[in-house]
């Protein structure tokens, strides 16, 4: 299952219900003015960013990257993820298998992966939807 997110000018973008989820939420953490340009990060209502908003987006999400302020955020969220009653919220789907993901390090990792990739896709897309 994934959440897809159309760009206006490079087609589909998928993504893990989770990571989209965690990304919205970084989003409004790191640019709350552009971030809530989007009213349904949540649901597929066909809400998104056009793409001065995404390319803003895409900058602040990047400054986060460079200045390493994403790491501290990264493993704070892993903290309060991990002292959740139900840690189902760190396995991952990956081709047929579910593995899990409780190291601190991995997780962080990927968070700055899957943000990295966003980067990527904002700055290509030139705006984008949620369907």
């Amino acid at each position: 299952m994934s959440v897809d997110i159309v760009g206006n000018a490079n087609g589909w973008w998928q993504v893990a219900p989770l990571w989209w989820f965690l990304l919205a939420d970084y989003a409004d953490h790191v640019a709350p003015n552009v971030a809530r340009k989007c009213r349904r990060w949540y649901t597929s209502e066909l809400d998104g960013l056009d793409e001065d908003h995404a390319q803003e987006l895409a900058a602040g999400l990047q400054r986060s990257i460079d200045d390493c302020s994403i790491d501290r955020y990264a493993r704070q969220l892993f903290a309060a993820l991990r002292s959740e009653k139900d840690f189902s919220c760190l396995v991952e789907y990956d081709g047929g298998e579910f593995y899990p993901r409780p190291d601190e390090r991995q997780f962080v990792d990927q968070f700055v992966g899957e943000v990295q990739r966003f980067v990527g896709f904002l700055l290509s897309s030139k705006g984008f939807q949620i369907i």
